[in-house]
């Protein structure tokens, strides 16, 4: 008989996927999700259906470099030519 493969791990070894807790920025729903690596925001609600779902704790590979919290606790923020507002929370936050 010839080689057997595991076609499960060669699988994942072409397409990783992370796992883990995943929350509203809508609605505040939390739930458990399996992503592909790399795709920290963007999921769908589960519960609202809003498209404002994200890990709660992205992957990443920032380093040592500092990086922005809001007081809710959340790190993503939409940013515009006038403002940097918080994700999850709303709140609005200066540059300095």
């Amino acid at each position: 008989m010839g080689n057997v493969v595991d076609l499960q791990s060669e699988r994942e070894a072409r397409d990783p996927h992370v796992d883990g807790l995943a929350h509203c920025g809508a609605c505040g729903y939390q739930w458990h999700t399996v992503v592909p690596a790399g795709v920290t925001v963007g999921l769908e609600c589960a519960e609202c259906g809003s498209m404002r779902g994200m890990l709660t704790h992205p992957v990443d590979n920032i380093g040592d470099r500092n990086r922005w919290e809001c007081k809710c606790g959340n790190q993503l923020f939409f940013v515009t030519e006038d403002s940097i507002i918080c994700h999850q929370c709303g709140l609005e936050h200066s540059e300095e």
